[in-house]
This record gives C-alpha cells, structure tokens and sequence, in this order.
C-alpha cells in the first residue's frame, strides 16, 4: 500500500480488518527498531514488534510499518512471517524518491500514477484546499496575506513565488508581528509559524484535525518552543514540557487581526507597486530582504523558477539577500557587457552600497556574506574559480535566471536611473 500518510493507512487498515471479523491477536505490526508506532494506533491485542526480535515466530496477518531505509533482507525478514497475509505500507514521497530498496523502485515504476496522486494528498496545499477552513482577504499585493479564523492567524500565501515567500519570512522574522503560518508548495502536512524561535527561524509544525476546534489546524510537535506572543505564560511550561502534538490554535490568545501590522505590510507592497512615489532614498532604507523582493521583480529575475528559489535557500541571513544583489551585480555589470572574469571583492563593494542597513555591517563583514553567496553559486556551476578572488562566470546560466528586457511581459519594466536598484 502506497499511503500519503502511513500512521492514518495503519488505522484503516485495522479497522478495515475488525470489521471483517478478524481478531486482534491474529495481526502483528512489524516495525524497524529505531521507528516507532504511536501507540493510540493500535488497539489493545494486536502485537507491536520490532523485524529483528520478530525472527523465528509466525502471525497469519503482518502489517510491515515501513521505513524509507530499509533493506530487502529486513523485508524479506518481516513478510516471511506472515503465514496468510502480508500488507506494507510505504510513504508516497518516499517510493518517489526509489527509497525502500527494490521494493520502492519496483513499486515506483509499476504504479507511477497512484504514487504521484497519494503523493499530492499529502501536500499541505492540498490538505489546506480540501478542508473546510476559511480564508478572507487581508493584504493583497507581492506580501499576500489572509486570516484564517479558525487559526486565529495570518496566513502567507502559499501560492506567492517561493524566492518570495522565503525573503518574506525572513523579513518578517526581524520585526514583531502577529501569529503568521506560512507553507511551501512543496511542504508535506505541516506549516512554519512566525514569530520564530529562538535562533530567529520559523517553527515547523504539523497539520492535524483537531477534536475540540473542529478543524483542520497546526499542532506543535515535540520540541516546539514557547513564544511569549502566543500563547498565555501559565502555558509555558506546559508547551516546553509535553511529549504529545497540541494544537496551537486552541491555546492561541490573539483571536482578531492586527490592522496596524497589515497596514505596513500594505505600504511594502505599495513601493513595490508604485516605485517612482518613492524617492530612492526612502527605497534604499527599506529593509534589506523587502529590497531584495523589490530587486527580483524590478530586474527580471524568474522568481517563479523553481532554480532561484533553490539558490536564495542556500543562504542563511543576510546570506540570501547577498545571493540576490551578488547575482544582479554580475548580471549587469558583467554578463550583458560580455565580461567574464568577476572580481569578487569588487561585486561586495559595489552591493555594499545599496541599502542603508547593509552600509550598517562592516565591509568585511557584508564581503564574507557576498563570499559565502559564490561558494553558493560555485554549487550550481554559475561559477568557478579562476584564482584567488577570481571567478569566471557561466553565462547561460545567468541569462537563464533573469529575463532580457524585452522578455518583462509583467510589472514595470527596469528603470534606467542610475544608482537605482529597488
């Protein structure tokens, strides 16, 4: 059985098998010693085991709780058990990657089609879409936001371009603001909520209906870390302590939006939208990651291409925002005047001047960022190394991440002003 979800496949399996009258101590699950079944799963009578304590003893059922990392010998180990029926569960994502040794590639090539639909249920998108969950506008724009009541939350849209949405987050885990959940295209059954912990980053959590809100809704995991902005203090130590997945909306305080946070976030998307209202001073004092969105759309990066997305992801901080002005630089500067040796430190000092809060780092300390930003493009073959300090560029690669002008169909096109970036 190819399963977008493997623990709520066991439980309908389960079922499936009481309601044909078979009983409890007839079926044992079989698992990798370093998996573990929740034990809410599976009702009391049915024998939970591990492959390798399992050698030499017999069930007429088997149901195999598999791990992508396991070998054929452990599978053969697990369904030579069964002496009537054997039924495995395989996670989707996993049979796509050919994991599960040759029973996942196997599996893949004969049942492509079933894998890639399991596959999509599992999408939070796809969760998040066929749930009865409702949405309502709040900001419209590049930053799209909408709340969600049930969430008691803002949501980023899921369906903004992901170079976007990943400068976004970073934007908004600077600055304080209200409960946000974010997901991308790409995220299975879980969600990132913003404020950010501790080390500034999102918080993952996980998708789940809940018993007492009715919904569908985000459950901290074991390891999630409180925030002062959500949730009540006598909460604290409860939320540091549990071992079990809650859900978050039930112990969110906030239930209402926060018209002051959606009114800057209406002014961002304004100096997007509306550039020559603002004088470049004011452009330049933006934050540094809503420049760097600003810098995407204006000079025709395909912020949309999956490849972009990739490269700004490699980053790390101020990391990704160099990623971005690193590659417009050697664009510029360099790809359209048919230059192909780039001086690196030259790329630093020439990005160094863009925004105020980067003239704000030392020169050495935004150049090991702009550094760090080609080790990152080396990874991709965009670059490679001439000599110390040295990089010689790969044109078609440039030319393939950011559009001629004459291919901007969308938005405004490049403003000639010199000095202007954002």
């Amino acid at each position: 059985m190819v399963s977008h979800n493997q623990e709520q496949s066991l439980s309908q399996i389960i079922l499936k098998l009481r309601a044909d009258s078979i009983p409890f101590d007839w079926i044992t699950v079989l698992k990798p010693s370093a998996m573990s079944v929740p034990v809410t799963l599976v009702p009391q009578g049915i024998r939970v085991e591990s492959i390798g304590r399992y050698r030499g003893m017999e069930s007429p059922i088997i149901i195999i709780f598999a791990a992508s990392n396991m070998s054929d010998t452990e599978f053969f180990c697990a369904y030579s058990r069964a002496t009537s029926r054997c039924i495995v569960i395989l996670d989707a994502f996993d049979v796509k990657q050919q994991k599960y040794a040759s029973l996942g590639k196997q599996v893949y090539i004969e049942q492509k089609q079933c894998v890639e639909t399991e596959l999509i249920k599992s999408f939070s998108a796809t969760m998040i879409a066929n749930s009865t969950l409702s949405f309502d506008e709040a900001v419209s724009g590049r930053i799209h936001l909408r709340w969600c009541k049930q969430w008691k939350a803002y949501a980023l849209d899921g369906e903004l371009s992901e170079s976007v949405r990943l400068l976004a987050i970073d934007y908004f885990c600077r600055i304080k603001t209200p409960v946000i959940y974010t997901w991308a295209e790409s995220s299975r059954d879980c969600l990132e909520i913003i404020p950010q912990n501790k080390d500034g980053n999102p918080t993952r959590v996980k998708l789940k209906f809940c018993q007492i809100c009715g919904a569908l809704t985000p459950h901290a995991i074991p390891g999630f870390e409180y925030s002062r902005y959500i949730f009540r203090e006598n909460l604290a130590s409860f939320f540091r302590n549990t071992q079990e997945e809650n859900c978050v909306a039930c112990r969110t305080v906030t239930d209402s939006k926060d018209i002051d946070f959606e009114a800057s976030c209406a002014i961002i998307n304004d100096v997007f939208d509306n550039r020559r209202a603002y004088t470049e001073e004011q452009r330049k004092c933006i934050d540094p990651y809503i420049f760097s969105i600003g810098v995407l759309i204006k000079h025709g990066f395909r912020h949309e291409d999956k490849l972009v997305a990739k490269l700004i992801s490699y980053g790390a901080g101020f990391g990704r925002v160099a990623i971005v002005l690193s590659i417009f630089i050697i664009y510029r500067d360099y790809i359209k005047n048919g230059i192909v040796k780039v001086k690196m430190v030259d790329v630093a000092d020439s990005s160094h001047h863009f925004n105020t809060h980067l003239e704000e780092l030392s020169f050495s300390q935004w150049q090991g960022f702009v550094n760090g930003a080609f080790a990152n493009l080396e990874k991709f073959n965009a670059v490679e190394s001439i000599g110390k300090g040295y990089r010689k560029v790969n044109e078609e690669f440039f030319k393939s991440i950011i559009r001629a002008k004459d291919e901007i169909a969308h938005g405004l096109p490049p403003n000639k002003e010199v000095g202007s970036h954002c």
